[in-house]
């Protein structure tokens, strides 16, 4: 079963950032690598990857937290509609991304 993936308007604006970041630390194939594979595994084994958090409001929801580095994601999987949301994407506090 795939799901399809989708971002919150906050992610659409990290993630620029991110990638600046990534190529002025010159990181950005290590960022692009992470975000292919965070993108595999939201599409074909979501509740695998990820470690819950809570249940959503909407029912049968559940928050996650997933990590490829040198990124955290944090996202809904929401299995009935086979979809899946990013809410919050940010670097590891040990990464080259992190703010100094």
């Amino acid at each position: 079963m795939t799901f399809k993936v989708d971002r919150t308007p906050g992610v659409s604006q990290q993630m620029p950032e991110l990638a600046k970041r990534a190529k002025a630390r010159r990181i950005h194939d290590a960022y692009g690598d992470a975000l292919r594979r965070m993108l595999h595994h939201l599409q074909d084994h979501p509740l695998e990857w990820g470690d819950p958090e809570s249940h959503t409001k909407h029912p049968g929801g559940l928050f996650c937290h997933g990590i490829a580095w040198p990124l955290f994601v944090r996202f809904a999987v929401y299995q009935a509609e086979q979809t899946v949301v990013i809410f919050d994407i940010k670097p590891l506090p040990s990464s080259p991304l992190a703010d100094a």
